[in-house]
């Protein structure tokens, strides 16, 4: 008699023969091994790539960002899991995951590193939970090119700064407050006026805003606006005393709660917006 033992990367059946002196006898054998083939193949499929990588992102939704999680879901998704989803993780092996890299060589350094950082942390999650795993990422790493940032000139910054200062508009002078302070877009995009303490010439990050993927039927994303991701993000900026004066006379009897870049509590303006509006802003610069 023929039963199914196993399955092999592909899906495809992998089968073996039993032999005895009687149909009674084979039947029996054939019940015996198919039960205990069946046993290894459920096992098997727990332990393919995806499911640990199911499980995985489970335990991290709980202890990290929304749009953290998302990124890690997403790495998964679009690109370790079609090559490497449906194999036993015990026989996942390092040139699977130089494929994985290599079939993805067109990504900037940045995309491919966090997809090795991700297949490392779920080969941890692994080994810490019992699995079997004989893969040794240590040496494999992913070559960082240095890229040159474009920064503006003394002349440039002069210009941008007379550009912003004129009119008197909220968007332009909350542009005008990151170029002088280096904040990030999202926090600046959360900023409120009980955010800048005028009189100590400061001001305080406490939140930032991004866009990200939800699981909704109506939607497919949200505007969240939460605390940074570190506590370090989370600090006080000195602001120059004549932007401080701007900022004075501009918010004059506004509320702590509106945002700096609409000068209302109810409406904002958010990352993707604002990087249209600095686009245009440098343009008209020109």
């Amino acid at each position: 008699g023929r039963f199914i033992k196993s399955r092999d990367a592909t899906g495809k059946a992998v089968y073996k023969s039993v032999y005895a002196h009687s149909y009674n006898e084979i039947k029996e054998k054939l019940r015996s091994c198919c039960m205990s083939a069946n046993k290894e193949i459920n096992e098997s499929k727990r332990s393919v790539f995806d499911n640990i990588a199911g499980q995985w992102l489970s335990s991290v939704r709980l202890r990290c960002k929304i749009s953290t999680y998302n990124k890690y879901k997403n790495v998964c998704k679009n690109y370790i899991s079609p090559v490497i989803g449906n194999i036993e993780i015990c026989k996942v092996n390092i040139k699977m995951i130089e494929e994985i890299l290599s079939i993805n060589s067109g990504l900037s350094p940045k995309t491919r590193n966090d997809i090795l950082s991700v297949i490392k942390l779920i080969a941890a999650y692994s080994s810490d939970s019992g699995y079997e795993i004989n893969l040794n990422l240590h040496n494999l790493s992913v070559r960082q090119e240095s890229r040159e940032m474009r920064v503006l000139t003394f002349d440039e910054q002069a210009i941008l700064s007379e550009y912003l200062i004129k009119g008197h508009d909220f968007c332009r002078i909350g542009v005008l407050l990151s170029l002088y302070t280096g904040i990030r877009i999202g926090e600046l995009c959360a900023l409120k006026y009980e955010d800048i303490d005028i009189e100590g010439s400061n001001l305080y990050i406490r939140k930032t805003m991004q866009r990200v993927q939800i699981e909704n039927m109506d939607h497919k994303t949200e505007v969240i606006i939460s605390e940074p991701k570190s506590k370090k993000s989370m600090r006080f900026i000195p602001i120059p005393h004549d932007l401080t004066e701007i900022i004075k006379d501009t918010y004059n009897g506004f509320n702590g709660n509106d945002y700096i870049l609409t000068g209302k509590s109810d409406r904002y303006i958010e990352p993707r917006a604002l990087e249209y509006r600095f686009r245009k802003y440098t343009q008209e610069c020109e």
